[in-house]
């Protein structure tokens, strides 16, 4: 009995210290034995004694290795023979006098303080013992011990009695439960909950169930149990009592709220902040809609009917909410209007938390499984790059609802509701005929369980007054009697579905792979935040948007640059008229290759449906436009590596463009930059095909091994390449392969008007890559083309991007469809595609031309580039580039020379977006060397025609003598420079347009029997200028009067001198650059 040792002590402190110093602990002669991990039964029984519960690891790891600085003892009795050592009396009286023990024992009388320590150590109340427990009270009373000494010694009396004694087995099982319990803290790296008072409350009261009986077989358990709880209610009340709980739906629910008309809306349902930990008793918190795009306001919710006990109980559409801990469990009520009666309840469990950081939509599957990314940042126009705030996280947890339950939106005496845009509340919408949702899908998207089955027997009944139909069986066929569901619909005009289910129902949701996860999530206010940044504000009908492919005739214009796609997005027709692409080029005959990495998504259905609606040509059987490629062999997808958005995106762009070429996908075997590789390697020796999209970005691992593949890809001259930019603004180094001098390299920018009709039509894109390549330097037809500040300022480096094109999904976005919905995208992942359905549409114009594509590449310096940079050092009359001269890429806050958009080549959209039939023209006029400055005769002659005064694309489709253009040209000589003198006779001026290529000399053999348009018009001499003015030009042949065949004609202008034979005769001539184009 510990009172007997005691009552030998004679009371005096230096017997105590004697008889401990006989107690059993470590001999320390060998030091080298001793280590930190020695210490752990001393500072467990430390937070023992003086705590209450079990050491956290890192306080075990600190204080393990402060008693091993100190030369501690390695056991208790051991430490209370030294107390009075100065370094192990601070390390003790650190344990009594800390808040924690103080709120424990308290600092009041002696007797009360003695009775703590013996309930908390012993289990058992000093009136089991009060001799005992009166000498300890007499020791504080008369100060020869203080209340941070008492714990230990005490602690350590006990310890050392014999292992028969009831209280050193409570001693030894408390120190064994604190073991398990820290090691499993240890071991689930749990240390972050297993803080805070209610986290020591809980683990408190595990000791405090642990006596001198308890089978040390139940500890793990025990600890288990606990542990679980600590951390559920840890993660619980990091959200509960600070914001609140959240979870975010794309749109409200058709049970109640206003609509704008065609509108959807993004908002949060929130469960408002609790005011205490739900450990001090019930906490109650009202449920909150909030709506996270500020220039809405959020409906009101419908109320809805529940079932309780047989009963149809009214509920308001934000009810109240009871919060209590259960055991592990936190328990959620439902409660009714008075406040009190129990609707439903669940239990919640297996909590964790998971910080969110970088690009919203990179967040994990599982989390996108409920909490849908994807489908905020589609139906509501997120801001570029939208990413998670600091200290957002989203919470798991498994769920269990208790008890029947039925909801239904209560539809009494509502007719016909429409869409408004006030803010009174529309509980109902109309919906079809009771048969028509027959067999129908119990697919529940904003609650649970979300499992999907099929019914189509029942029967018609009425529960008090209110007519339903009711499911005659559970509609899940081999399940078990807590899975099975039945369905109810209200039948007053209004059809509407809710479900049925049984006690002990988990909650299960699908991810996209087809799995699903037993958790539900929910999030916490710093990711909440986060959405509602993300939104963008101030839309033409303010509010987020959806994308049903069913609704979109009932859109709203997003964007208000007059586009006619989903939302006022960009259609196809809209980016062709926007970059003059002629109607008469689909791409036909030729292919586009799109290399991507494995994605998710039934591709061809996808791009059928997008073409169907904006009618373009469908690919099947009949048409086998679409072809897809699997490198990867139908691997599973990597949920955080899923480029099926991606895909799509390309595909559905190039076939806007060219919807009369054969896109070919290839999907690489991962996303690997050494598979991707090889994709890209697959795709260009694939027969026939023209172009190679890649909307991806590499490491210089590939860069180095690439590019003397893709220099004897364009020796060959086919395919060209084409790559992103990308979408991270100004960079000093840009990435690969949009810095190969053998990529045309693809910038973005926003589009203000579908039509042209000012510089402002089309600005830079914040977003879009530009910078110098690392290790290239600047090609020639670069170093003739780029300003000279340019190339200082690159280093005289590869400059990046080549050209450009629409990227801005934040104002002008292009509308993609995918999964059932319309997407509104963007990105240089949209510009580069673009680009290559543009090359389709050149291959078949320069076809048409008898002129190959591959072998013009081929032949030009430079390849690809060289033809699109040619065009610019020798401009025709009408420019085959719209030069963007505004917007910036600058991202920083730092001067940058290369940032800004300016007259000419720039970092941001290199040459400019494309002016397609004038570039065209431009390439085929390269093609026939119709160069400017190419004369004959005494090359005395020069000939210009004055820009933007000419149609240089005529239609002869109904050509007749009256069909006329009209050019204003001019022709200058200079007399001094003939060779032959002063002219004998009359001169005259003429223009004519020439199709054979021609390299010099006399002009008269590329003039005669040529179909040549005659641009009329006769002067005498004046001055040193002939005919300078407005003339008509007829499309018929002169020589023949029949129409002048489709082709690309050169314009030569002629002096003709009078001779005395009575005919005129060509003595000088000079070509001009930019061809006319008869079609």
């Amino acid at each position: 009995m510990l009172s007997v040792i005691l009552a030998g002590c004679g009371g005096a402190a230096d017997s105590v210290t004697g008889l401990f110093s006989q107690s059993k602990h470590l001999a320390r002669d060998d030091k080298t034995a001793i280590t930190d991990a020695s210490y752990q039964d001393v500072v467990e029984q430390l937070y023992v004694a003086y705590y209450g519960r079990p050491a956290d690891p890192a306080g075990l790891a600190y204080w393990e290795s402060v008693l091993h600085a100190a030369n501690a003892p390695t056991s208790i009795a051991g430490l209370n023979t030294v107390y009075s050592t100065p370094a192990i009396k601070a390390i003790v009286d650190s344990f009594g006098n800390s808040s924690e023990s103080q709120a424990l024992y308290g600092t009041g009388n002696s007797s009360g303080f003695i009775n703590a320590i013996y309930q908390n150590i012993l289990a058992r109340s000093t009136s089991t013992d009060q001799a005992g427990a009166n000498y300890w009270a007499g020791l504080l009373s008369n100060g020869s011990m203080t209340q941070a000494q008492a714990a230990l010694a005490i602690l350590a009396a006990a310890a050392g009695e014999p292992t028969t004694s009831a209280d050193e087995q409570v001693v030894a099982n408390r120190l064994a439960m604190a073991d398990v319990f820290t090691g499993q803290v240890s071991s689930q790296n749990a240390g972050g909950s297993y803080s805070g008072a209610n986290a020591n409350s809980n683990a408190r009261a595990m000791l405090a169930q642990v006596n001198s009986n308890t089978d040390a077989t139940t500890f793990a358990a025990a600890a288990a149990s606990t542990l679980a709880a600590i951390v559920n209610q840890a993660v619980f009340e990091s959200t509960a009592l600070n914001g609140g709980e959240g979870a975010i739906y794309g749109n409200l629910p058709y049970g109640g709220g206003t609509m704008v008309s065609g509108t959807n809306f993004i908002y949060a349902e929130t469960i408002n902040a609790l005011k205490q930990s739900p450990s001090t008793g019930a906490q109650f918190a009202m449920e909150a809609d909030a709506s996270l795009d500020s220039a809405l306001t959020v409906p009101g919710e419908g109320s809805s009917r529940v079932l309780h006990n047989g009963q149809i109980t009214l509920l308001p559409g934000l009810a109240q909410r009871r919060v209590t801990y259960v055991g592990s469990d936190v328990q959620v009520d439902r409660l009714a209007t008075d406040g009190t009666t129990v609707l439903y309840s669940s239990h919640f469990f297996n909590y964790s938390s998971l910080p969110l950081s970088g690009p919203m939509e990179n967040s994990p599957e599982e989390m996108q499984a409920t909490v849908p990314i994807s489908q905020w940042i589609v139906y509501n126009n997120f801001a570029a790059n939208a990413q998670w705030q600091s200290g957002a996280a989203y919470i798991k947890k498994q769920g269990m609802r208790n008890g029947d339950y039925y909801e239904v939106s209560d539809c009494t005496n509502v007719a016909s509701p429409t869409y408004t845009t006030g803010n009174q509340p529309t509980p109902c919408l109309t919906g079809g005929s009771l048969a028509s949702f027959f067999p129908f899908s119990l697919v529940d998207q904003d609650n649970h369980p979300n499992e999907t089955y099929f019914a189509g027997d029942g029967t018609i009944s009425t529960i008090q007054g209110l007519t339903m139909w009711v499911a005659n069986s559970p509609m899940g066929p081999g399940l078990s009697s807590t899975q099975d569901y039945r369905f109810f619909v209200e039948l007053n005009g209004n059809v509407y579905m809710g479900y049925f289910e049984k006690d002990g129902t988990q909650y299960y949701y699908p991810n996209a792979d087809g799995t699903s996860v037993n958790y539900v999530i929910t999030l916490n206010q710093a990711a909440v935040a986060s959405v509602q940044k993300g939104i963008i504000s101030g839309a033409s009908l303010p509010g987020s948007q959806a994308g049903l492919a069913t609704a979109v005739s009932s859109m709203s214009d997003l964007f208000g640059i007059g586009g006619t796609g989903t939302n006022g997005s960009l259609s196809p027709a809209d980016l062709r008229k926007h970059y003059n692409v002629p109607s008469s080029l689909t791409g036909a005959g030729q292919t586009i290759a799109i290399v991507d990495a494995p994605g998710s998504g039934n591709v061809a259905d996808d791009l059928n449906t997008y073409s169907q609606y904006y009618g373009l040509p469908q690919c099947n059987s009949a048409n086998p436009c679409f072809q897809h490629i699997d490198l990867s062999n139908g691997a599973a997808i990597d949920g955080t590596k899923d480029w099926g958005s991606e895909i799509e995106l390309d595909t559905q762009m190039v076939h806007a463009m060219a919807p009369g070429a054969t896109i070919i996908l290839v999907t690489a075997a991962s996303s690997n930059g050494s598979d991707l590789q090889a994709a890209v390697n697959y795709a260009a020796n694939l027969p026939g095909v023209t172009a190679v999209s890649m909307s991806f970005t590499v490491s210089s691992g590939f860069s180095y091994a690439q590019e003397a593949v893709f220099a004897g890809y364009q020796a060959r001259g086919w395919p060209v390449f084409f790559a992103s930019s990308g979408d991270s603004g100004h960079q000093t180094y840009a990435p690969y392969p949009a810095e190969s001098q053998y990529v045309t390299s693809v910038g973005g920018t926003r589009i203000n008007s579908v039509t042209w009709n000012s510089p402002s039509s089309e600005t830079a894109w914040q977003y879009s890559g530009g910078g110098r390549s690392f290790w290239v330097l600047a090609p020639d037809w670069q170093l003739t083309t780029i300003p000279v500040p340019y190339l200082l300022s690159n280093t005289s480096s590869r400059a990046v991007p080549d050209v450009a094109a629409v990227a801005d999904f934040k104002y002008s976005a292009v509308s993609v469809y995918y999964k059932d919905n319309w997407v509104l995208m963007g990105g240089t992942s949209a510009s580069a595609p673009i680009w290559a359905g543009i090359s389709a549409l050149l291959g078949q114009y320069l076809a048409n031309q008898n002129i190959s594509l591959s072998n013009l590449v081929s032949k030009t310096k430079g390849g690809f580039n060289g033809l699109l940079y040619g065009t610019v050092q020798s401009p025709g009359t009408g420019s085959g580039f719209y030069d963007i001269t505004s917007g910036t890429n600058n991202l920083t806050t730092s001067l940058c020379a290369l940032c800004t958009a300016q007259t000419g080549y720039d970092d941001v959209t290199g040459l400019g977006t494309p002016n397609v039939a004038s570039l065209f023209a431009n390439i085929a006029g390269e093609s026939l060397n119709c160069k400017a400055g190419v004369g004959g005769g005494t090359n005395g002659l020069s000939f210009y025609t004055t820009a933007g005064s000419f149609a240089y694309t005529i239609s002869n489709s109904t050509a007749s003598a009256s069909e006329t253009s009209t050019l204003n040209w001019g022709v200058n000589y200079n007399n001094s420079s003939s060779s032959s003198g002063a002219y004998t006779g009359s001169l005259r001026a003429r223009l004519w347009a020439v199709s054979t290529p021609y390299s010099g000399g006399t002009i008269t053999g590329y003039v005669e029997g040529l179909y040549t348009p005659n641009f009329s018009g006769q002067g005498s001499q004046s001055s040193n200028q002939l005919d300078n003015g407005y003339y008509v030009a007829n499309i018929q042949s002169t020589a023949s009067g029949t129409n002048a065949p489709a082709g690309i004609y050169c314009l030569v202008a002629t002096l003709e001198e009078y001779q005395a034979s009575g005919v005129y005769t060509i003595v000088d001539w000079a070509t001009y650059s930019s061809p006319v184009i008869f079609q």
